[in-house]
């Protein structure tokens, strides 16, 4: 059970350090940021943060 257990979370730990390389990829790439700011439709007003 224990082994199982420890095989999961090394699993895991792989998984969130591919996830982790990723986004390290991306504020490398974009500079942290995600985009434009996005504007409500025929107004040019922001959209509000959700």
């Amino acid at each position: 059970m224990l082994i199982e257990h420890r095989d999961t979370i090394r699993r895991r730990i792989r998984e969130l350090a591919l996830s982790l390389a990723a986004v390290d990829y991306k504020i490398a790439t974009y500079g942290g940021e995600t985009g434009p700011e996005v504007h409500e439709p025929g107004t040019g007003r922001p959209l509000p943060a959700e």
